[in-house]
C-alpha cells in the first residue's frame, strides 16, 4: 500500500514500476458530435503526470431522426458517466 510521511494509507493510489503515487484527478474529455462523439479518460497523478484510462466513440446513425441519435448518445454518455467517478468533465 502507499503510505504518506505521516503513515496514513493514502486513497486513490496506483503501484507502477515499484513507485507510489496519489491520484489527484480524474477527467472525462467530451468532443461532442451528433454522428460521431469521442471521449477520453485520463489519471493525472501527484506528480502531474497524466495516463490515458479510456477513449472511444458513440457513433449513431446518418438516416436516423435527431431526436433518436440525442436519446442513443444520451443513453451511452451516461453510462460512460456512471461507471466512473470523475472531477472534471471538459468540453470540446
Amino acid at each position: 500500500l502507499c503510505e504518506s510521511s505521516e503513515g496514513k494509507t493514502l486513497p486513490f493510489h496506483r503501484i507502477r514500476e515499484q513507485h507510489c503515487y496519489t491520484t489527484l484527478m480524474k477527467i472525462l474529455g467530451i468532443d461532442p458530435g451528433t454522428g460521431i462523439l469521442g471521449f477520453g479518460v485520463i489519471d493525472v497523478d501527484n506528480r502531474g503526470k497524466a495516463q490515458l484510462l479510456d477513449a472511444g466513440v458513440i457513433r449513431t446513425p446518418v438516416h436516423q431522426a435527431d431526436s433518436d441519435r440525442l436519446i442513443t448518445i444520451y443513453d451511452e454518455l451516461k453510462q460512460i458517466i456512471e461507471d466512473n467517478k470523475y472531477q472534471f468533465i471538459a468540453l470540446d
